[in-house]
């Protein structure tokens, strides 16, 4: 059996969550506002390039299912995006970072 987008998904969150917690782990302790302004450019700097990357294959694959699964993964990225700029007004609002 074909594993499901969904199955994708969960697979693929539960990768970047644990990217994620080795950014943070390897950026532990913060102990200055530079690892938490490295930190979230790091993050932002991946996201782009999957962004873009997703970009580009969207535009020169003529699958439809293929460009739909490229789109959720482009849109699920860029909802990661949104997350990361509240994480930095979060972390700016309580005087960890300046802006």
């Amino acid at each position: 059996m074909e594993p499901t987008f969904k199955d994708i998904k969960e697979v693929s969150g539960t990768v970047a969550m644990d990217a994620a917690k080795t950014e943070i782990q390897a950026a532990q302790p913060f102990s200055s506002e530079d690892d938490v302004r490295k930190l979230i450019h790091k993050l932002n700097n991946h996201l782009t390039i999957v962004i873009g990357h997703g970009q580009f294959l969207v535009l020169g694959d003529q699958n439809p299912e293929i460009k739909e699964d490229i789109t959720r993964i482009i849109g699920e990225a860029m909802e990661v995006s949104k997350i990361v700029q509240d994480l930095r007004s979060l972390v700016i609002s309580e005087g960890i970072m300046k802006s």
